[in-house]
């Protein structure tokens, strides 16, 4: 967020209540902070079936999904470099689609 994205944060599907309470005793989250973290809506669960690997991000602008996910937890300054190459190549597809089809 400090990067300027705006971030959307779900827990993986499946994960057992008592998983869950595990999980945020060890990242020593706030309840605010763990509060913040819900369900996926319905159709993004159905998606996300077809990962196999949490945690990951995806870069979406407007419409469009990056088609490579970011897999698992990197330094910061890596995590933001990769978060923008994607905002970048969706944003070139954009400029090219619109240059395509006026």
């Amino acid at each position: 967020m400090a990067a300027g994205f705006e971030v959307v944060t779900w827990k993986a599907p499946g994960i057992a209540p008592h998983e869950w309470v595990q999980a945020v005793r060890a990242a020593r989250w706030t309840p605010l902070q763990s509060a913040s973290i819900g369900e996926a809506p319905s159709t993004c669960s159905e998606w996300f079936q077809g990962l196999n690997h949490f945690p990951f991000s995806s870069v979406v602008l407007d419409d469009q999904i990056h088609g490579w996910p970011i897999w698992g937890v990197l330094p910061d300054a890596a995590w933001v470099a990769s978060l923008a190459l994607r905002l970048e190549a969706l944003k070139d597809a954009r400029i090219r689609n619109k240059l395509k089809f006026p």
